[in-house]
């Protein structure tokens, strides 16, 4: 169910019933529409707009004089809100890196010469109607999965039931990789580390996402780090999280590196979840 919450614009934003206005529109870019009686009540206000007040024109008043070019900018911009209405509200995640990641496959050089390999990242989008398939009970939210479990068992073209991987829609899955062959879609290379990227804060846009479920607890969102062991297999590291991605903004953030104070390279990688949560649902009862 949803409802409609106006706007000092004159428009009206459609977001769920039950959800604070102030907290839906930080998570989800409201999809707008004109609302009934708008128009009417401006016309109340402005004698120039009621019907019949003409200035020695059209008969049918100044509120139906709008010309031919205003109306189809008019059915554009109802055309694009629509688009937007339907398509969701896409989530973009900012990456902060230590000056070299990915480095425990360095272990044995000495410790100048740790500079870290490319680092592949997959961030994971997990609905309700998905966690129904007992393919993928190791993908929700409280399961405790780790990197090594996605890489271990993440959905590949041809993938069958029984075949003991993920199922997950292509459209699902999006990375940051160098492979040549892959099951997502590509948003850029590997990450490198800020030694190679440049200090600044990374930022990849176009993480689809269907606002239906934004404040669902059963939606995750979920960021994979492929941190690579000295015996070169991938590390059992805990992912970032965002569950559900309602209770955060939807510029999600994280920072990657290593604890240059552990011991154990393989132990030293990390990834964190930078972004604010925000009290939820029954959390703020």
């Amino acid at each position: 169910m949803y409802q409609v919450t106006r706007l000092q614009t004159g428009l009206a934003a459609v977001r769920p019933v039950g959800r604070s206005p102030k907290l839906w529109r930080k998570t989800c870019r409201p999809s707008l529409r004109r609302e009934p009686g708008v128009r009417a009540a401006r016309s109340a206000e402005d004698p120039t707009l009621a019907r019949g007040a003409r200035t020695g024109g059209s008969p049918r008043g100044a509120a139906s004089t709008l010309s031919d070019h205003t109306r189809s900018a008019f059915s554009l911009v109802g055309g694009a809100l629509l688009v937007l209405m339907l398509s969701g509200c896409a989530r973009s995640l900012t990456i902060q890196q230590d000056k070299y990641i990915n480095t425990a496959p360095h272990a044995n050089r000495p410790p100048d010469k740790r500079t870290g390999d490319p680092l592949e990242l997959s961030i994971v989008v997990v609905y309700p109607q998905d966690l129904k398939k007992s393919e993928n009970d190791r993908l929700k939210p409280d399961s405790n999965i780790t990197c090594k479990d996605w890489y271990t068992h993440r959905p590949e073209t041809g993938t069958t039931a029984g075949s003991g991987q993920f199922d997950i829609p292509k459209d699902q899955v999006f990375l940051l990789t160098n492979a040549d062959k892959y099951y997502g879609r590509k948003l850029d290379t590997a990450l490198r580390g800020a030694a190679s990227d440049g200090d600044k804060p990374i930022t990849k846009s176009g993480i689809a996402f269907n606002w239906g479920h934004v404040h669902d607890s059963q939606t995750v969102i979920y960021v994979f780090p492929k941190f690579i062991g000295k015996d070169g297999g991938v590390l059992p590291i805990t992912p970032a999280k965002f569950n559900p991605p309602g209770a955060y903004e939807a510029k999600l953030e994280v920072r990657i590196g290593w604890h240059a104070d552990v011991k154990s390279l393989d132990e030293a990688q990390y990834i964190k979840n930078l972004t604010p949560r925000k009290l939820h649902g029954s959390e703020s009862n």
